[in-house]
C-alpha cells in the first residue's frame, strides 16, 4: 500500500524498444470498431506499445479482420462470452508491461503522448489510473469523472434519469470537474491507464461483475487503499457511448441494473440494496421482459443465461461465482 511509508516503484525508465505498455481490449460482436479502436491503440503507444485482444465472441470474425490488418495483435480466444472483468484478469495474467491501457472498441481515436501519460504516474507513485478525456465524435464533452457512487445515485442510473431529463442539474451532481491532473474518485473506463503496481497492490478486477461496474469497483477499492485516480489533462479520446456492440439496449440497460445491485450488494450493504431493489422493482421487471424477448429473438445464449441468473437471484448480491 503506497502512501503511509513505502512508495509504489516508479516506472522503469525507456529501454530502446522494450514494451512499456500493454493495451487490452475486450471484443464482444464489436464489428469494424474493434480494428479502428487497435489502430487508435497503435498509433498513441507507438512500437512500445503490446496490443491484446479477448475474444469473447470469436464467431463474429471481429479479431480475425483487425489481426489481418494488425498482425501483431495478440488474440485470446474464449469459447463463451465470459464477461469483461474475466477476458480483462486473462490477459493482465498474460502480459507484463508496467502501464495497461484499458480500451474499450468503441474507441475510435486518442490524441496525446504516451510520454505524458508516463510522466503523470512518474510524477506521483501514488497514482494507480489514470483517465482519458472522453469526448463525442461532435467533440463535445462526455462526462467520465464522478464520486464514489452512493445510492441515490444508482437509483438514477436505474431509472435513466440523467438521459431522460438532460437539463435537471441535480442528477449531475454525481459528476466530478475533471481538470487535467485533478484528482476524482472514479473514472467510466473507455480509456483507462493502470499502474501494474497498483494491481498487485489491489488485485485484479472483481470477476462477480459481468459487465459495468467493474471500473468503478476496482478504482473504490483503490482509493480506499490509499491510492490515487485522475483525469488526464493532455490525453483525449473520442468515445461512441454503447457502440462496442450490437447487443439490444434493454439488454445493456439490465445487465447495467444488475452491475449496480452487485456494487450495491458489495459496497454499500444490504439493506441499502433491497431498499434499491425495491425501488426499482418495476423498472426492473419490465426491462427484464424486454431483454429476455430480445435476446431470445437474437439468440444471445450467453446473455441470456446472465438474464436468467438476475430473474432468479431473488435477493440482493452478487450472482453466483462462475467455476
Amino acid at each position: 500500500m503506497p502512501p503511509a511509508g513505502r512508495a509504489a516503484r516508479p516506472l522503469p525508465p525507456r529501454r530502446g524498444d522494450a514494451v512499456t505498455l500493454d493495451v487490452i481490449v475486450v471484443n464482444y460482436r464489436s464489428g469494424d470498431a474493434l480494428a479502428h479502436a487497435l489502430r487508435a491503440a497503435r498509433g498513441f503507444g507507438g512500437p512500445e506499445a503490446r496490443l491484446t485482444v479477448v475474444d469473447n465472441s470469436p464467431e463474429d470474425g471481429a479479431a480475425t479482420a483487425a489481426r489481418a490488418e494488425l498482425p501483431d495483435v495478440r488474440v485470446i480466444e474464449s469459447e463463451t462470452n465470459v464477461g469483461f472483468a474475466v477476458a480483462v484478469n486473462r490477459a493482465l495474467a498474460e502480459t507484463s508491461a508496467p502501464l495497461v491501457l484499458l480500451l474499450n472498441p468503441d474507441v475510435s481515436s486518442i490524441e496525446g503522448s504516451l510520454e505524458s501519460v508516463e510522466e503523470s504516474f512518474a510524477a506521483d507513485p501514488r497514482v494507480a489510473a489514470l483517465g482519458a478525456r472522453l469526448r463525442n465524435h461532435d467533440g463535445t464533452v462526455q462526462p467520465s469523472a464522478r464520486r464514489e457512487p452512493r445510492s441515490i445515485d444508482l437509483f438514477v442510473d436505474g431509472l435513466g434519469l440523467r438521459n431522460r431529463f438532460p437539463r435537471w442539474k441535480w442528477p449531475r451532481r454525481a459528476f466530478q470537474a475533471e481538470e487535467g491532473g485533478g484528482i476524482v474518485d472514479t473514472v467510466f473506463g473507455a480509456c483507462l491507464f493502470i499502474r501494474r503496481a497498483a494491481l498487485d497492490d489491489i488485485g485484479p478486477f472483481d470477476e462477480r461483475f459481468f459487465v459495468y461496474a467493474e471500473e468503478t469497483d476496482w478504482l473504490v477499492r483503490a482509493k480506499r487503499r490509499g491510492w490515487k485516480t485522475v483525469v488526464s489533462g493532455d490525453v483525449q479520446a473520442v468515445h461512441r457511448l454503447r457502440g462496442s456492440t450490437d447487443t439490444s439496449e434493454e439488454t445493456l440497460s439490465l445487465l447495467l441494473l444488475e452491475s449496480n445491485y452487485a456494487y450495491s450488494a458489495k459496497h454499500l450493504g444490504r439493506a441499502r440494496t433491497l431498499a434499491l431493489r425495491l425501488g426499482l422493482g418495476g423498472a426492473d421487471s419490465a426491462r427484464w421482459v424486454a431483454a429476455a424477448l430480445r435476446a431470445k429473438r437474437e439468440h444471445r445464449c450467453a446473455l441470456e443465461g446472465r438474464l436468467a441468473v438476475h430473474a432468479g437471484r431473488g435477493s440482493p448480491g452478487f450472482p453466483r461465482r462462475r467455476g
